[in-house]
C-alpha cells in the first residue's frame, strides 16, 4: 500500500528534474564540536579524600587514555545524533554524487601539532558542511594538565582543531561562565573571515539518570554528557528583542555551585556580557591589547552588567574602563555603542536540550522554551515562571541553597 509520503513516479522523472529536487532537500541544522574523554573528565573532577588520591589522578587519566582512547585526545561529536549522516548521502547513487561535493569528509583520525604538542583528534562525524554546520566551542581544555584549563599558560587546544577556519560560516560559542577568560582567549572570532552567523549556545538540564546528576539539585548538562543523549537544537529569543524563560535565567541549572553573582549566571545578562566582549574584540582590538590580563576581562564584565557607578565598576557605568590603554575603540565610548552595535555577522541564541527534557518542559510544564518576544504577555509569563519554580521546589529541594554556593 502506497503511503502519502511516497512518490512512486520519482524514478520516472527526467534526470535533470530529479537532480533539481535533490538539490532542494534542506540540510538539518547541526551543532558540531569536539569534547575530551568523559571518563578522563570525571577522574579530574572527582573529589579526592586524600593526598594520595589527588596525586594519583594523572596516572589514572593516563591509564584511561592508554586503554580507552589511544587514538584520540579529543573527538568531534554532532547534535542531533540522528543527523550525523545527511540522508541523501545514502539515498541513492544519484543523490550521493551530488551531495558528496557539498560536504567535507574528514579523516577518521589525525594528529595536529599545537604549540609543540601532538594532539590526536578523532572525527565521529563522517561528513561536515562548512556552510551549514554550527562549529562550536564547548569548553576550554588543556592538553598538558588533567584539569579544565585554568590559566592561559596551559597548552591550549584550539577550538577548531583539524578544521579550516577560513571556511567556517556559522560559529558557536557554548556559554562558558566558569572558564570565560581562557575560553575567550581561544575563540579568535577575527580569524573566521567567512563567518556569517555566530550563535551563543546554552545547555539544558542534565538527564535524570546520568551518573553526574546530584541529588536534590537541578544540574546543567555538560558537553561530555550530551554526546550520549538525543538532543534538540532550539532557537531562543535574542535578549535584545525579548526575554527568555526563567529556566534560562533565575531558575537556570548550573554545573557546579560556584556562582556568586546573580546577574552573570542569568542567560539574558550573560548575553550582554558576551556581546560586550565581542565588541571589544572586533571593534576595539582589546583582545590583542589585553592579552593574558584576567583582571581586564573582569572589568568588561562589570562594564557590561553595571547598573550604577558604585558597583565595582568604572567611574561611570557608561564609560569604558579599558580606554585608552587596553581599548582602541572610540574615545570614552559608552555601553550604548555596544548595545546598538550590529556586527558584520548575525548574532543568534540557541538551546541544546535533551529530548525528554524538551518534551517535559513543553508538554508538562507548558514552558515557552523559545522565549518571549516583545511585547511580552506579562501575566502569562508570570504564570509560567510560577510553574517552573513550583516544579523545582517540589523536586529539587537543594537547588536554591546549591545555587548560592552553600553546598560543599
Amino acid at each position: 500500500m502506497t503511503t502519502l509520503t511516497e512518490f512512486t513516479c520519482f524514478p520516472k522523472l527526467p534526470a535533470e528534474l530529479r537532480m533539481e529536487i535533490w538539490k532542494r532537500v534542506p540540510q538539518p541544522e547541526r551543532i558540531v564540536g569536539w569534547v575530551p574523554c568523559g571518563n578522563c573528565r570525571n577522574i579530574c573532577r572527582r573529589k579526592s579524600k586524600s593526598r594520595e588520591e589527588q596525586d594519583g589522578k594523572p596516572l589514572a587519566r593516563q591509564r584511561c587514555m592508554d586503554s580507552n582512547h589511544p587514538n584520540w585526545l579529543v573527538k568531534y561529536v554532532v547534535h542531533p545524533r540522528k543527523d550525523a549522516i545527511f540522508a541523501p548521502l545514502h539515498a541513492c547513487r544519484e543523490s550521493r554524487e551530488f551531495w558528496k561535493t557539498q560536504f567535507y569528509t574528514p579523516p577518521r583520525h589525525m594528529i595536529v601539532n599545537e604549540e609543540g604538542f601532538d594532539i590526536p583528534v578523532q572525527f565521529n562525524v563522517p561528513f561536515l558542511s562548512y556552510e551549514h554546520d554550527i562549529f562550536t566551542m564547548f569548553g576550554a581544555w588543556s592538553s598538558t594538565t588533567i584539569f579544565d584549563m585554568e590559566n592561559p599558560m596551559d597548552a591550549q587546544i584550539e577550538p577548531f582543531i583539524g578544521l579550516d577556519r577560513a571556511r567556517i560560516e556559522h560559529g558557536g560559542y557554548s556559554e562558558i561562565l566558569d572558564l570565560f577568560f581562557p575560553a575567550s582567549t581561544l575563540f579568535e572570532v577575527n580569524e573566521l573571515p567567512a563567518l556569517k552567523r555566530l550563535s551563543l549556545i546554552t545547555m539544558g538540564p542534565q538527564p535524570q539518570e546520568d551518573e553526574d546528576q546530584e541529588d536534590g539539585v537541578l544540574m546543567q548538562m555538560h558537553a561530555c554528557v550530551a554526546e550520549h543523549y538525543d538532543c534538540q537544537i532550539i532557537d531562543i529569543v535574542n535578549p535584545e528583542v525579548g526575554e527568555n524563560s526563567t529556566i534560562l535565567n533565575e531558575c537556570r541549572p548550573r554545573r557546579k555551585p560556584i556562582h556568586w553573582y546573580t546577574k552573570e549566571r542569568q542567560f539574558d545578562d550573560y548575553y550582554n556580557y558576551w556581546k560586550a566582549w565581542l565588541w571589544h574584540v572586533v571593534e576595539g582590538q582589546a583582545h590583542f591589547l589585553i592579552k593574558s590580563n584576567r583582571v581586564s576581562w573582569s572589568l568588561i564584565v562589570n562594564f557590561a552588567l553595571a547598573e550604577n557607578p558604585e558597583w565595582n565598576g568604572p567611574p561611570s557605568p557608561e564609560d569604558c574602563p579599558l580606554y585608552p590603554d587596553q581599548c582602541s575603540g572610540p574615545t570614552g565610548h559608552r555601553k550604548c555603542v555596544i548595545g546598538h552595535w550590529r556586527p558584520k555577522f548575525e548574532l543568534s541564541c540557541k538551546y541544546l536540550c535533551e529530548e525528554r527534557w524538551v518534551k517535559f518542559l513543553r508538554d508538562d510544564l507548558d514552558v515557552k522554551i523559545e522565549g518571549w518576544k516583545q511585547p511580552i504577555e506579562r501575566a502569562e509569563k508570570e504564570k509560567e515562571d510560577g510553574r517552573i519554580r513550583d516544579f523545582i521546589n517540589g523536586n529539587y529541594p537543594n537547588f536554591w541553597k546549591w545555587w548560592q554556593g552553600d553546598v560543599e
